[in-house]
C-alpha cells in the first residue's frame, strides 16, 4: 500500500512540473506579444494623462483630425474615440454627434476610460451677444441648460407655475420658464445648479493666448467677413437640445442669460465634468448669429471657417497648457 501511494505521489510530482513548464512556456509567449503589442486606447496608471476633446459636427472633426499625430482609433458605446497627440500634448479626441444627450454620454464614457487632466468641447456654435460677430472665439467661464424648464400652464392670459418649482431667477419666454438643473446629492436632498463652470487653469490659459492667435477671415472659395475675428475670453454660453435660428429668442437668451453664444453640447460636457471633478472648457467659433442676421442663417457658409478658428486656439492653448506644467 505504501509503494502504491508512493508511486502515485511520483505521477503527480512529474505532473505538476510538467504543468508548470507548459504554463511557464504559454506566459513566456504571451509577453512576447505584449511586448510588441500596439499601446491601447484605455490610458494605464504609467500613461500621462490626456486632455479629451470634444467635437459634435463634421467640420470640426476634420480640423481636429488634421493634427492629430501617432493616431488610434477605438468604439465605446458606438461613439468614435482617437488618441494621439497635438502640439505634443496627449488627447483622446471624440466625435460626439449633435446634442446634448450625445454629448454626456461621450464625455461620461471618456471619464470612464481614460485618465484625464481637462475636456474642451471645441466647435462651432451660434452668436447670442450682438457685439460678436461671425468667426469670433468666444470661450464662457461658465454654461448653462437653459431649456432645463417648466412649459407653465397658461390661465387668464398668465402664466402660472405650479407651487413645487423654484420661483423664476430670470425672466420667462412665454410658456417657458428655466430652472435650476436639480442634482441628487449622495447622502440624499437635491441641489439646485445653474451654471457649471469653467476650469480656473484652463481658463488662464486661455487668457494668455487670447490676443496672439491669428484668425481666418475669408472661407476657402473667398467669402470675407466684414470685420476682423477676435478671441473673447469670458461670459456666460448657454446649450439646449434646439438649433437657436430665432431673434425673438436671441433677445431673450441676452437678457435672461447675459449669455455670449448657444450651442447643443457644452453644457452638458460641463455637467458631467463638474459631476466627475474634471477641469471643463468650451472653445466656441461663431457660424451663425442665431437668427440676428436679417438675411438667411450663414452657418453653411462659414462652418469651415468658424471650426478652423476654434481650433487655432486650441492648438495655441495646448501649448499654452503643456508648457505651464
Amino acid at each position: 500500500m505504501a509503494y502504491i501511494v508512493g508511486a502515485n505521489s511520483a505521477v503527480q510530482r512529474h505532473g505538476m512540473r510538467d504543468t508548470l513548464r507548459r504554463l511557464t512556456a504559454t506566459l513566456v509567449v504571451l509577453a512576447t506579444f505584449t511586448a510588441f503589442e500596439p499601446a491601447g486606447a484605455e490610458a494605464s496608471a504609467a500613461d500621462d494623462a490626456r486632455t479629451a476633446i470634444l467635437c459634435a459636427y463634421e467640420p470640426e472633426w476634420r480640423a481636429l483630425l488634421s493634427s492629430l499625430t501617432d493616431q488610434q482609433q477605438v468604439m465605446y458605446a458606438g461613439v468614435n474615440f482617437v488618441t494621439g497627440r497635438i502640439e505634443g500634448t496627449p488627447v483622446v479626441l471624440i466625435e460626439s454627434g449633435i446634442s446634448q444627450v450625445n454629448a454626456a454620454i461621450a464625455t461620461q464614457t471618456a471619464i470612464d476610460h481614460y485618465k484625464l487632466d481637462g475636456i474642451i468641447v471645441m466647435g462651432i456654435s451660434g452668436g447670442i451677444n450682438p457685439d460678436l460677430h461671425i468667426g469670433d472665439v468666444i470661450i464662457p467661464d461658465q454654461w448653462r441648460e437653459y431649456l432645463d424648464s417648466v412649459f407653465a400652464r397658461e390661465q387668464g392670459g398668465l402664466y402660472t407655475l405650479p407651487s413645487y418649482f423654484a420661483a423664476p431667477q430670470t425672466e420667462h419666454f412665454g410658456m417657458i420658464f428655466p430652472q435650476p438643473v436639480r442634482i441628487q446629492k449622495p447622502a440624499g436632498g437635491i441641489d439646485l445648479h445653474t451654471w457649471f463652470p469653467a476650469g480656473a487653469r484652463l481658463l488662464d490659459a486661455a487668457r494668455k493666448v487670447s490676443a496672439n492667435v491669428v484668425l481666418e477671415s475669408c472661407t476657402t472659395d473667398r467669402k470675407c467677413l466684414p470685420s476682423t475675428p477676435r478671441v473673447i475670453v469670458g461670459g456666460n454660453g448657454i446649450s439646449g437640445p434646439a438649433f437657436v435660428d430665432n431673434a425673438a429668442f436671441r433677445d431673450f437668451a441676452r437678457r435672461a442669460f447675459q449669455a455670449q453664444a448657444v450651442d447643443m453640447e457644452a453644457a452638458a460636457a460641463a455637467h458631467a465634468a463638474y459631476m466627475n471633478k474634471v477641469p471643463f472648457l468650451s472653445i466656441r467659433s461663431l457660424s451663425d448669429l442665431a437668427g440676428g442676421n436679417a438675411g438667411p442663417n450663414e452657418m453653411e457658409a462659414f462652418q469651415g471657417l468658424a471650426s478652423r478658428n476654434a481650433f487655432a486656439v486650441l492648438r495655441a492653448l495646448l501649448v499654452q497648457v503643456r508648457h505651464a506644467r
